[in-house]
C-alpha cells in the first residue's frame, strides 16, 4: 500500500465518518458479470454514493455504475488526504 501520510487511526476515522450503512435496497440491478456482487452495485446506487470501494475484479472491470465510480482501495486512500 502507498504511504499517504495518514496514521491507520486516522484512515478509519475518515472511512466512518463518510460510510453509510445501507439495509435491503429496493433496486434490483443485474449488471455484474458475478451476479453476486450485483448487490454491491443495488447499495452504492441507493445511497447515490460518490465512490464504490473495491477489490473485487468483476466490479472494478465495470469501471463505474451508473455515474459512480468503482475504484481500489489505494485510490480512495489518496483522494481521503
Amino acid at each position: 500500500m502507498k504511504n499517504v501520510g495518514l496514521t491507520p487511526d486516522q484512515i478509519m476515522q475518515k472511512i466512518v465518518s463518510l460510510s453509510h450503512l445501507v439495509i435491503a435496497p429496493k433496486l434490483n440491478i443485474k449488471v455484474c458479470r458475478d451476479e453476486k456482487d450485483n448487490k454491491f452495485l443495488e447499495c452504492a446506487e441507493s445511497v447515490k454514493a460518490d465512490y464504490l470501494i473495491s477489490g473485487d475484479e468483476d466490479l472494478l472491470s465495470l469501471k463505474e455504475y451508473n455515474g459512480i465510480p468503482i475504484l481500489r482501495t489505494w485510490k480512495i486512500l489518496q483522494l481521503l488526504e
